[in-house]
């Protein structure tokens, strides 16, 4: 270094020993600071890389240690005959393929699709594919869709509209299941949007209505035809909605507080509106999401105590909370999650958008393809549904 050289022509330089002796501490002391400063800088960066790649290798590896260890979902099919079900969310992928399981099995299934009188893209789509595996009610004359005589066992699958964001059409929709049938056998919650921090027409923050509200008020207006026969209740949970503190300490932590779901019994109330229909405050859609998810749990665990505590009057209903796990769907690959304080201080560095970049563009993808099928969420709800 520079500070070395001088020390070095310093001794042989023509001055006294005592002003030798002051000009070798004064850069000593140089020298000393240097390394201190150089050693300092090192360290910082280290530490820099290490927070940024550490949370994401440790995330890699969990997520490549579940699939690797991921068992597969092998379940016996059952004879359905006489069974009426209701599933919600039915035109997303893992409702209509439940649907097309159930019905396959002998069971007659009512599916309720996003929408209100005139028939939705999801609906007519829906409908088309129940025709090709010959299940669309009301299709048996039609040689377009016509019904397969070869399985005169299996059931059959309608479409109704539902809007889960809406309290009337929810009571429309449970009207017209109790017309329809004398009891129920099996309801599946599964409608879900990740969409929020606005207000329904009927006051409520948007994610908390349809995620959590209007399947209370489902259950709770279909309760008489569930508890007439031995009948099942199925809440579709997710990850986001169980999503626990990081084990990791800071600043290497991947969660805060602040992001972690809780029972938001505020939430549950109706909200302000702002001018443009808004939720007033503070108020995050991946957080508003995973709260209705988990109240969903808590739901269905007080579900359960309110049955059993009637035994005769219930039989053996009993309700369960599924979490089927991220799909490869336009839905489960749709990333609403909220960064951490961290991730958003850090953004704003170089070095941590290029490991960014890096990371969508390598291990981001790896994490795409093992995703969950929807096959393989609705195996996981045929089961509990269907299981001793």
């Amino acid at each position: 270094s520079e500070a070395g050289l001088l020390r070095e022509r310093v001794k042989i330089a023509d001055i006294s020993p005592e002003g030798m002796r002051k000009m070798i501490e004064d850069l000593d002391d140089v020298m000393t600071s240097a390394n201190f400063e150089k050693t300092s800088g090192r360290v910082l960066q280290v530490g820099f890389i290490a927070v940024m790649l550490v949370p994401m290798l440790l995330t890699m590896v969990g997520s490549l240690g579940e699939w690797l260890s991921r068992p597969a979902m092998d379940i016996a099919m059952v004879d359905l005959q006489g069974t009426h079900a209701v599933i919600t969310g039915g035109c997303g992928a893992m409702g209509l393929e439940l649907a097309v399981m159930l019905a396959e099995s002998g069971a007659e299934v009512v599916l309720g699709c996003h929408g209100d009188v005139t028939k939705q893209p999801s609906e007519l789509d829906a409908e088309r594919k129940l025709m090709n595996h010959g299940l669309l009610r009301g299709q048996d004359d039609d040689m377009s869709g016509r019904r397969d005589r070869s399985h005169p066992d299996h059931g059959w699958v309608e479409v109704w509209p539902v809007e889960m964001g809406s309290f009337e059409s929810v009571r429309e929709f449970a009207g017209r299941v109790g017309a329809e049938w004398p009891t129920l056998e099996l309801l599946v919650h599964s409608a879900a949007t990740k969409d929020g921090c606005t207000v329904t027409q009927d006051g409520h923050e948007l994610a908390t209505q349809v995620n959590y509200l209007s399947p209370w008020l489902l259950t709770e207006l279909l309760l008489p035809k569930l508890r007439s026969s031995q009948s099942r209740v199925i809440y579709t949970t997710c990850d986001a909605a169980l999503q626990q503190a990081d084990y990791l300490p800071w600043p290497l932590c991947r969660t805060s507080p602040e992001t972690l779901p809780r029972v938001d019994l505020d939430g549950l109330s109706q909200s302000q509106v702002g001018e443009n229909g808004e939720v007033v405050g503070k108020c995050t859609q991946s957080l508003q999401y995973a709260n209705a998810k988990l109240a969903l749990v808590l739901h269905a665990s007080e579900l359960n105590r309110r049955m059993y505590a009637d035994l005769e009057a219930v039989g053996s209903s009993v309700a369960y909370a599924v979490n089927p796990g991220a799909m490869a769907t336009d839905f489960g690959k749709r990333d609403t999650t909220v960064p951490s304080v961290k991730a958003r201080f850090m953004q704003y560095f170089p070095p941590a958008w290029i490991l960014r970049k890096i990371w969508s563009a390598t291990f981001a993808q790896v994490g795409t393809a093992m995703l969950r099928t929807p096959k393989f969420g609705a195996s996981a709800h045929y089961h509990i549904a269907t299981a001793e």
